[in-house]
């Protein structure tokens, strides 16, 4: 459980080794390697919310130090979610 403004992370593996070419081309930002997902919670009001998100990872876009993702500028949205819409 998070609380107002809270932050979390969770570590994500690839399911291959990246080739020499694939490693030089995002060393060079020619591809990026993007993670997305969605989160689904209640509020403090127990009102139900749908966040989609979208991370990147390249050579200038990405925080190597850290070993973090950057935020893509796209692909990042909430919604609320109407009782109906679980079953549309």
């Amino acid at each position: 459980m998070l609380g107002p403004g809270g932050a979390g992370q969770y570590p994500i593996a690839m399911t291959r080794v990246l080739t020499a070419d694939e490693r030089t081309k995002l060393a060079d930002s020619a591809v990026a390697i993007y993670v997305t997902g969605r989160i689904e919670y209640r509020d403090a009001f127990r009102r139900r919310w749908r966040s989609h998100f979208r991370f990147l990872h390249t050579a200038r876009a990405a925080y190597p130090e850290a070993n973090m993702m950057a935020v893509a500028e796209e692909g990042n949205w909430e919604e609320r979610v109407r009782l109906w819409s679980r079953w549309f």
